[in-house]
């Protein structure tokens, strides 16, 4: 029923013309000799009917096989006549190698670049991270009272302080908010000093919104203290700040 080629779809076409025309004989035959009962014995008859049932009933499924069989024909068909030419298609084919070839160069690329910013952190890291962590220690001591004196920045910049009566190192989870606002503040303070210049301005767009007063207060004071170096530019929506500033 699932014909691969056109030579053999119409083998199939001319075998079912074959049997239909052998149908149409016997019909006529049978009609023919229909009212002469001496020329052949009726069980014989009786026979002859139930092959051509049978054979009615064969014609019909090779009638539908043909109708199915010509429809793939025909769908195939379609579908090769919406084929491009080989020479296109060939076309087509090396300049789809051609671009994933350049994709895959580019690729490579990015991957060796990729590499090379890694090491180049990881060497930047491993260089500034003692200075950096020196300066936030500072800072961070200033802020807190000096209940931690010790800020570690690692090399992934995961941040860990401790305080002057213990040894153990303490991440940002065991801190509160307040604490962590701090912590991180005197490390941006810190690589602004690193890595800037003296005369740099340092740009704030409210970063005390989540300060208590007394934080709030205690972080001005530092800031007082940089800005006779450094100009520091801060914006805010709230007047705590200037009222404090003002009343210094």
């Amino acid at each position: 029923q699932n014909a691969n080629n056109k030579e053999d779809v119409k083998r199939r076409i001319l075998f079912v013309m074959d049997i239909h025309e052998r149908y149409k004989n016997a019909l006529e035959f049978r009609d023919r000799t229909a009212n002469d009962t001496n020329i052949y014995d009726l069980e014989k008859v009786d026979i002859l009917e139930n092959k051509l049932t049978s054979m009615r009933h064969q014609l019909s499924i090779i009638e539908q096989n043909f109708s199915q069989i010509s429809s793939e024909v025909m769908r195939h068909q379609i579908k090769l006549d919406s084929m491009l030419p080989k020479n296109q298609l060939n076309f087509l084919k090396d300049k789809t190698e051609k671009e994933i070839s350049q994709f895959q160069f580019e690729v490579n690329s990015l991957d060796i670049a990729l590499d090379s910013l890694i090491t180049a952190n990881q060497n930047l890291t491993a260089r500034l991270s003692p200075e950096i962590s020196k300066v936030a220690s500072k800072y961070f001591a200033f802020l807190t009272n000096n209940k931690y004196d010790t800020v570690v920045l690692q090399n992934d910049f995961e941040a860990f302080c401790k305080n002057p009566t213990d040894f153990e190192l303490l991440s940002k989870l065991k801190l509160s908010s307040g604490t962590k606002e701090q912590l991180y503040f005197s490390l941006r303070l810190a690589i602004c000093d690193v890595l800037l210049k003296p005369d740099t301005p340092i740009i704030l767009d409210d970063p005390f919104v989540f300060y208590d007063d007394i934080r709030m207060n205690k972080v001005l004071d530092l800031l007082t203290q940089i800005s006779k170096n450094r100009q520091i530019l801060m914006f805010t929506c709230h007047s705590r700040e200037e009222n404090y500033i003002s009343n210094m």
